[in-house]
């Protein structure tokens, strides 16, 4: 089975907690690690081998070695970045929302459909049997005006 080689762009909080995941999937490649902060993408990286290092998406670009791009930077970024990798030819995941004007997502949407890659928002707890349950039993009280909910990372 060939492995994904993948790129990870943000090395902040979320992409260190990505970083933390993929590392433990068999199958996975950490290629590289991008960010604007060079210092803070080198500190994400120290204990992963074979892995690069830059500060410019179009080295990520230019790696045909690369299979998809995971998206971690801030929001206002997303549909840059995520615009370069589909039309680099990488598939792309992005973490939530895709985008924050519907334009931006609209014109991602468009970027996938002409290049013919996959783009994927991340929103994994909707897999998460807690919220699949707490689905069922919204849907038998009745119209939910309002949610407050706090999820705690520790």
């Amino acid at each position: 089975m060939k492995q994904a080689s993948l790129a990870i762009i943000g090395a902040g909080e979320f992409g260190t907690r990505y970083l933390q995941a993929l590392r433990e999937i068999s199958g996975v490649e950490i290629r590289w690690i991008c960010d604007r902060n060079i210092a803070r993408a080198k500190d994400a990286a120290k204990d992963i081998s074979d892995v690069r290092i830059t500060d410019d998406m179009q080295d990520v670009c230019a790696d045909s070695q690369v299979d998809a791009v995971v998206v971690v930077t801030p929001e206002n970024a997303h549909r840059v970045v995520a615009e370069q990798a589909l039309n680099a030819g990488q598939h792309v995941i992005v973490e939530k929302p895709l985008a924050t004007k519907e334009q931006d997502a609209i014109a991602l949407v468009e970027a996938s459909k002409a290049t013919g890659k996959l783009l994927m928002t991340s929103f994994l707890l909707r897999f998460d049997y807690r919220y699949a349950r707490l689905q069922q039993e919204l849907q038998s009280i009745g119209a939910v005006r309002n949610i407050y909910a706090y999820r705690n990372f520790d």
